[in-house]
């Protein structure tokens, strides 16, 4: 869902969220003042100002998801985030989920909780909120468009009766300063503001002479108390490498390079256990024809692995979702070509032995515990780095004759009766078969007599 946005200034982004009910027009003395130091933005969140309702759950949780999906459609990160009472509280939740976005933290007027309000502020909402209720409920709304209105006035009510709901010890887990200000007769209890700024462990607490509204009735006072905080917590860059990086989550160098797969283990329930279900390639496709493998496939955009799972298994072998329960996910296999597959444990009911003949010549099922009890065949084989003909040896010590590093990758076969099963698909049989040794069947039991032939129901 696009949202409405107004926007002005260049430098470092500096988000602005309003309160229940405004629009981002409250913040324009704010907008006017910051945007010779950032690239301000204030935001309309969904179903306030000129942004649409969409279908979406009218809560702060959603609001917060809308951010994140703006943030990322315009490439923005490392934000101040500035967010105005309800604001301010959708401010920390996106924090909270998503700390990697937000350089600096500013609550004006937030709560973690409806009980954050003073009691009469509270009652006075609740009032209004059961009211319209009622009305909603009886016939005393009239037309649509006047019912329409009530619709929206209950959810905007019902944002501050029922929410948020945001634990204080979390708010120790955020790593950015932040700034806690209100209004010394703000309609949040000063006791409330002192607990959020305690608990938040890089905080500076500002109680200035105003109200709720403080920022639109005395922007200046606002404004300067903003400003000195921003300009305090500025810092060099090795501070804000810091700040900025230290909690993230490292990703892979030349990620873009990696292709990403996603196969489903298919398991089918016989008399004898369980039966892992195998594809032969058909012989048409360009890539390894005849090959013994699991149905699986390229992870494409817009999808998660699992979903590329349980797609290509769907296409492959022509069956329903309904027949497909993913039970869990497996190790990943990365391969020298720059290859990762992502393999989960399906369990199929109600298989009828269908495939797609285009991509499918056979397929066949064995019994997991032959591969519980029988280990693979192991080759080792070198890797090598092999430079292109137009490679620039001359700019590199030791030109061509420059001592690349090489590895070795292990190399499995199965021979069963059926043909080798090899590769990728053989590596992901052994982990599976070992964890099902390991963790779920035990041999030395069964010989003693202590399982069934037939298990147990699941």
């Amino acid at each position: 869902m696009k949202l409405y946005t107004r926007e002005a200034g260049k430098g470092q982004p500096m988000v602005l969220l309003h309160g229940n009910g405004e629009d981002g027009g409250y913040f324009s003395a704010q907008m006017e003042y910051f945007s010779a130091f950032y690239h301000v933005i204030a935001v309309d969140t969904r179903g306030h100002g000129r942004s649409p309702r969409g279908k979406a759950p009218f809560t702060l949780e959603q609001f917060a998801e809308d951010l994140r999906e703006f943030l990322r459609a315009a490439k923005l990160k490392n934000i101040i985030l500035l967010g105005f009472s309800d604001g301010g509280n959708i401010a920390l939740i996106f924090a909270l989920k998503y700390p990697q976005y937000v350089d600096r933290l500013i609550l004006n007027g937030a709560n973690l909780n409806p009980f954050g309000m003073k009691l009469p502020v509270l009652g006075t909402i609740c009032a209004e909120y059961a009211a319209v209720s009622l009305r909603l409920l009886g016939r005393m709304s009239g037309a649509f468009q006047k019912r329409k209105e009530l619709r929206h006035k209950k959810e905007l009510l019902a944002l501050m009766v029922w929410q948020p709901r945001i634990r204080a010890a979390l708010l120790k887990r955020l790593p950015m300063p932040a700034l806690v200000v209100a209004g010394d007769r703000d309609m949040i209890r000063r006791a409330h503001t002192e607990r959020i700024a305690r608990f938040l462990p890089h905080s500076r607490l500002r109680i200035l002479s105003g109200t709720h509204f403080i920022a639109s009735e005395d922007p200046a006072a606002f404004n300067c108390c903003v400003a000195e905080f921003l300009r305090d917590t500025e810092g060099g860059e090795a501070r804000r490498m810091k700040r900025l990086w230290g909690g993230r989550k490292p990703g892979r160098l030349d990620g873009d390079m990696v292709r990403h797969y996603a196969v489903l283990i298919p398991l089918i329930r016989k008399r004898d256990g369980y039966h892992v279900l195998f594809e032969v390639r058909s012989q048409e496709l360009k890539s390894q024809p005849g090959e013994i493998c699991f149905p699986g496939g390229a992870v494409e955009a817009g999808e998660s692995r699992k979903q590329a799972a349980v797609r290509e298994t769907m296409e492959e072998l022509k069956i329903g979702r309904d027949q497909i329960e993913v039970a869990a996910p497996l190790e990943a296999l990365v391969t020298p070509a720059g290859v990762t597959v992502w393999p989960y444990l399906g369990i199929l009911s109600g298989y009828q032995g269908t495939f797609s003949a285009e991509e499918v010549d056979r397929v066949f099922t064995m019994p997991l515990r032959r591969f519980a009890a029988q280990e693979p065949e192991s080759y080792r084989t070198e890797v090598r780095t092999v430079p292109g003909e137009n490679f620039p040896y001359e700019l590199i010590p030791g030109g061509r004759g420059y001592h690349w590093r090489s590895g070795i990758y292990e190399v499995l076969f199965y021979r069963t009766e059926q043909g080798i099963i090899w590769g990728m698909t053989a590596k992901m049989l052994r982990a599976l078969a070992r964890s099902y040794r390991e963790e779920i069947w035990k041999p030395e039991r069964e010989k003693q007599n202590f399982c069934p032939a037939v298990p147990d129901s699941d």
